[in-house]
């Protein structure tokens, strides 16, 4: 990846400028390239608060945290779902005569059963990691070695914590 020269800033254009700083964590940008980037917005009529009511600053982490809690607590309600339509799944169809179509459609159950968990567990890492906490309370292969119904009994416990993070931060 090529770097990026803080003398080259003045030749791009606005929406290149917008879409440096919407990239700017995964770009890699240095903090005096944000600041020269914010500096030329503002130079052009863009200052810090019309870019952050328009979503390219934000003022604090609590909005990118916010947004993975939530994603954690929709993808674990989609965890509890698919926990129950596989053991139904199981019970039924034992009342059948064994067929490659049942196997197989157990088998794409739990497949979408590990994959959710494992989103879950990605949203709550990076909930930790948008407030400057590079770790979380659980490992994904912990979960995958320990079996599922540990998810089951440590959501409670991940969503309180999340929830006591959130509060410290307003």
């Amino acid at each position: 990846m090529k770097t990026l020269q803080i003398a080259t800033l003045d030749t791009l254009d606005n929406a290149q400028l917008l879409s440096l700083i919407k990239k700017h964590k995964w770009a890699g940008l240095s903090k005096e390239a944000m600041d020269k980037i914010v500096q030329i917005l503002s130079g052009r009529g863009l200052d810090k608060d019309v870019l952050r009511r328009i979503g390219y600053l934000s003022a604090d982490p609590f909005n990118e945290a916010l947004k993975y809690y939530l994603a954690f607590k929709r993808y674990s309600k989609w965890v509890f779902v698919c926990y129950l339509v596989f053991i139904g799944s199981i019970l039924t169809s034992y009342l059948f005569e064994p067929s490659p179509v049942i196997s197989v459609g157990l088998i794409l159950i739990f497949s979408s059963l590990l994959t959710l968990v494992m989103v879950a567990l990605f949203k709550q890492s990076l909930f930790y990691r948008a407030l400057g906490a590079y770790h979380s309370d659980g490992s994904p292969l912990a979960f995958f070695f320990l079996g599922m119904p540990l998810f089951f009994l440590m959501y409670f416990s991940y969503k309180q914590k999340m929830e006591t993070r959130l509060e410290e931060l307003v």
